[in-house]
């Protein structure tokens, strides 16, 4: 269950790097924390901040393409 959500997370920071470097910093912290034995247990946390970086990545996305 672990090496799942370790690469969801190697996923969504690939995803980040490629629309912004600082987007995809905040992946590489997921990565760092899903590496770790409490990460990896912690389901809850892991899912909101995948939502939490994937609506930061939203916004920017709209708010460069209406600006």
């Amino acid at each position: 269950m672990a090496g799942i959500f370790f690469a969801l997370s190697l996923l969504l920071m690939g995803i980040g790097f490629a629309h912004s470097g600082w987007l995809g910093m905040l992946g590489l912290a997921l990565v760092a924390f899903t590496g770790t034995r409490k990460g990896a247990g912690d389901f809850s946390l892991l899912l909101g901040l995948m939502i939490i970086i994937g609506f930061v990545g939203s916004v920017i996305q709209i708010l460069t393409w209406l600006f």
